[in-house]
């Protein structure tokens, strides 16, 4: 049998994952946004080949064109890419974990 306390912890646990959830998605459509931004800026200013008095050495495949550009703009370009990609590893992680107690309450 539960006890109060018990259904209140669990109510706060679930609003906390709610929200966690929530705010790893704002960040994951953010980081798509500017991903997608500076894939068309990078396409309509980067050079396509390297130059060396500026610095553009370092490459960047834009589907399947290359770009050349300073190491800092390399980062930049690729952060977003990751942080997308780590907070959609998040969100599955939670959901599976989620999931796996579900079926545990259920037998």
């Amino acid at each position: 049998m539960h006890t109060g306390d018990d259904t209140g912890a669990r109510d706060r646990a679930l609003r906390l994952k709610k929200v966690v959830v929530r705010t790893v998605a704002i960040i994951a459509i953010l980081s798509w946004l500017c991903a997608a931004y500076l894939y068309f800026d990078y396409a309509a200013r980067m050079p396509s080949e390297p130059q060396e008095r500026t610095g553009r050495t370092y490459p960047v495949d834009l589907k399947g064109r290359i770009f050349y550009t300073t190491r800092t703009e390399q980062r930049l370009y690729y952060a977003p890419h990751y942080v997308f990609f780590a907070c959609v590893i998040t969100i599955g992680t939670l959901s599976w974990i989620q999931w796996r107690r579900s079926l545990s309450r259920a037998a």
